[in-house]
């Protein structure tokens, strides 16, 4: 077994759900953050670039990050209440400023899925999911 194949197991093994109890809680998500860091650092990722919640900051963790998010708007579209592109762009943000300027996932994702899908993707018009991209609410994308 590999370092991170064996990091990566420890820290599946000790996910859990909050318990409501705030000190077991806590102690779980510095035990968490931990073990985060130890699958970082076998990954080969240098300590300066992992946060304290044990994630990688690095330039390829962002890299990684922004190509599956790209590419899961351009193959899904967007929601009418799909904010997730932005929240992980402001974390990354407040973190690595550096790496953000200038950066719509939303705008270039769109684009990607209006080229993949000329004529309308599979979910515009679905009640369920509509696609704001193929089918778009005015003022909004």
């Amino acid at each position: 077994m590999t370092p991170v194949t064996d990091a990566n197991l420890r820290l599946m093994a000790a996910a859990r759900p909050p318990t409501g109890d705030p000190v077991a809680d806590a102690d779980h998500a510095t035990v968490m953050a931990d073990l985060r860091a130890a699958v970082c650092l076998a990954a080969g990722v240098a300590p300066e670039d992992i946060g304290p919640g044990g994630y990688d900051y690095s330039a390829a963790g962002f890299a990684r990050v922004r190509a599956s998010w790209l590419r899961h708007i351009e193959m899904f579209g967007l929601g009418l209440f799909d904010e997730n592109p932005e929240k992980v762009l402001a974390d990354w943000s407040q973190v690595r400023p550096e790496f953000t300027a200038g950066e719509d996932w939303r705008a270039e994702g769109a684009e990607l899925h209006r080229v993949r899908y000329p004529d309308g993707c599979h979910v515009a018009g679905d009640d369920t999911w509509p696609c704001v991209v193929c089918d778009p609410v005015d003022e909004y994308v």
